[in-house]
């Protein structure tokens, strides 16, 4: 009797062992971690992207992307004159098959699908990247032939106020200023612009006769201001600001005595 009521106590504790592990568990459950990122960076350097950087932007003196570009190899850009439209060609594309962004965002007219060049001032920005299509323009909307890219860095390294002024034929006068201030927490950056260009330039009317054209002035002006906000060693907030505005009068045609229109911007 004595070795059944012991048989049976071994029973029983044998079958709460089991029951005991097959409350043991050793799975994991780990936090869920999100990964956001795009598979090709549409504006990563170093892909077929060439950079004209501050030195290149202030010696070749342009006024704005158009005549900047015209200077570069590969780039064909279409120029109307101060007071009209300024457009590119890149790998025989039209104007709507490249792509302009600013900062990383495309600042393309929704209603045109292009960029009038003549209103993207040099002043506001401190590089320019230029891409001839290919996998460094992957993932950008309306990049058929290529992409180009005005950013805005933060240098510790540049000079706190810089201010250039410049005057050239037919009154065309230009003005930019420059304002840098902070380093480590907080770095502020503001740009100015402003041009005026009279556009006065002489020519031969159907008699013949010398005059200066008429109604053609351009004025412009543009601020941009730029933040950043450094909240670790490893994230930091950037804030991209940019106000502009322009007045251009159209003249008039050989055949036209007088024109009064304009175009605002």
């Amino acid at each position: 009797m004595k070795s059944t009521v012991l048989l049976i106590t071994v029973m029983l504790l044998a079958t709460g062992s089991l029951f005991s592990q097959k409350g043991v568990d050793t799975l994991l459950v780990l936090p869920p971690v999100a990964v956001n990122e795009t598979v090709l960076k549409p504006y990563e350097e170093g892909r077929d992207w060439i950079k004209l950087g501050v030195s290149s932007l202030e010696t070749v003196q342009a006024s704005n992307l158009g005549q900047l570009l015209s200077s570069t190899n590969g780039v064909f850009i279409k120029n109307y004159g101060p007071s009209g439209i300024s457009s590119s060609s890149l790998r025989g594309g039209s104007a709507s098959h490249t792509a302009i962004l600013w900062n990383g965002v495309n600042v393309q007219s929704p209603m045109l699908g292009q960029s009038d060049f003549s209103l993207l001032p040099v002043a506001l920005t401190d590089e320019v990247l230029i891409s001839f299509g290919g996998p460094s323009t992957a993932g950008i909307q309306g990049a058929v032939g290529g992409a180009i890219q005005m950013k805005n860095s933060f240098n510790e390294k540049n000079p706190i106020l810089k201010i250039n002024n410049s005057a050239g034929n037919f009154g065309d006068y230009q003005n930019s200023i420059r304002l840098q201030f902070g380093k480590r927490k907080f770095t502020s950056i503001t740009r100015f612009y402003h041009r005026l260009s009279e556009n006065n330039f002489p020519y031969l009317n159907l008699q013949n006769n010398l005059k200066k054209l008429e109604h053609a002035r351009l004025t412009q002006w543009g601020i941009a201001q730029d933040s950043r906000f450094r909240l670790s060693q490893k994230s930091e907030i950037d804030i991209h600001l940019w106000q502009q505005n322009s007045q251009r009068q159209l003249p008039h045609n050989r055949l036209q005595i007088r024109s009064v229109a304009e175009h605002d911007d």
